[in-house]
């Protein structure tokens, strides 16, 4: 357990450097492209969740990305709430709507009649946002504008990300030392560990002190990058260790054999509805990080059904299991949108089509499945050579 947090803290500070090491190669639109797909990869989470956990189909599943962003552009726009506090508000507010929808399709709570009443509800709402009788509330099809948030571009956002990287990091390393003092791990691998981070954070801050004199935009979207990578390895950890727990259990019991599960006493409502909100938080967690992305904020962006689809091709693309899958298919998928779109425009939808069926041809476990795959023939490889 230890050296494996100690691998995803290293991996963390990593992913977190790569737009620093993109900059002195000369490459500036790294951190916004890795922004977004971090943004995508807690949605592809929370659609992962219902997906793979529960076998639910959530059509609609961008409802909740969508309130999302409104939500948060409401409290921070409208009500003047710090953008890091109107975070929370619209993770409760994605979580009750969740609740909502499960009461709804409470006596279609499965399959098919599930997956078209979630898209039902969500299509209600994207026609009522773009009315322009509702213009005052959704902005119309023009959207509401969002100002960058003063944190993101203030100087001393680059301290706090380091010192919670800081924090990460030091928690997994004395874990591992923990682990190492009861004879459960290797002095080797803990130095090495050490060494990385202590290397990876001296880069950290480097890249923090070259962005004092940058622009305040270019400064908010690398800080923005960083938040957002902090978020998704959170939402990452939090539903690993769900899943893990006797609740994720029983989620997969309901999702193998319903009535059997039924028939021993449990609630099948309460743990759907339950996944449910969790999924419609994190969702909307991923609404509210976008916003400052996007700094403009309609309906076509958010509630269209084009990105519940999205939901969909992120996690099928990279594998609906493990948890590693859907962030897999939400990095490639999104560092192909927005990096194709200047080039090509809207044929980059089928480009991302195309990418999509060749993937399910040649691995219908999705990247994932691939990579298992490659990873077992390397190490049979590696074993024949051995001999």
């Amino acid at each position: 357990m230890a050296g494996r947090q100690l691998r995803i803290a290293v991996a963390l500070l990593a992913a977190m450097l790569l737009p620093y090491f993109a900059e002195l190669a000369g490459y500036y639109r790294v951190a916004p492209v890795l922004a977004y797909s971090w943004i995508m990869g807690i949605y592809a989470l929370s659609f992962a969740l219902l997906l793979g956990q529960l076998g639910l189909l959530s059509f609609g599943h961008a409802l909740y990305l969508g309130f999302g962003a409104y939500v948060t552009v409401y409290a921070a726009t409208w009500a003047g709430i710090p953008y890091l506090a109107a975070l929370p508000i619209s993770m409760a507010i994605g979580a009750l709507l969740g609740l909502a929808v499960a009461l709804a399709v409470s006596r279609a709570f499965s399959g098919i009649p599930f997956a078209f009443i979630t898209l039902t509800i969500q299509l209600i709402a994207y026609f009522l946002y773009r009315k322009k009788e509702l213009a005052w509330l959704s902005g119309g099809e023009q959207g509401l504008i969002a100002p960058i948030p003063d944190f993101l571009k203030s100087e001393w956002t680059g301290v706090g990300i380091l010192a919670a990287a800081s924090v990460v990091v030091a928690v997994a390393l004395v874990t591992h030392a923990l682990d190492y003092a009861r004879g459960r791990a290797s002095a080797r691998g803990l130095a090495a560990a050490a060494a990385a981070s202590g290397v990876l954070l001296y880069l950290l801050w480097e890249w923090i002190q070259s962005l004092a004199g940058m622009p305040p935009t270019f400064r908010a979207m690398r800080n923005l990058h960083a938040i957002s990578l902090l978020a998704l390895a959170s939402t990452y950890v939090f539903m690993d260790r769900l899943v893990s727990s006797p609740v994720g259990v029983v989620w997969r019991a309901i999702r193998d054999n319903e009535v059997r599960i039924a028939s021993l006493g449990y609630n099948v409502f309460k743990y759907k509805a339950l996944a449910l909100a969790i999924s419609g938080a994190f969702a909307a967690l991923a609404g509210g990080l976008y916003v400052p992305y996007a700094l403009n904020i309609n309906p076509e962006r958010t509630l269209s059904p084009m990105v519940s689809v999205y939901a969909l091709i992120y996690a099928i693309v990279g594998g609906v299991y493990p948890l590693l899958g859907p962030i897999l298919g939400a990095l490639l998928v999104g560092a192909l949108e927005i990096l194709l779109a200047p080039y090509v425009g809207e044929y980059s939808l089928v480009i991302v089509g195309v990418v999509f069926i060749a993937i399910m041809i040649a691995s219908p476990g999705g990247l994932v499945g691939l990579l298992s795959r490659l990873e077992a023939k390397l190490k049979g490889l590696g074993g024949r050579l051995g001999s």
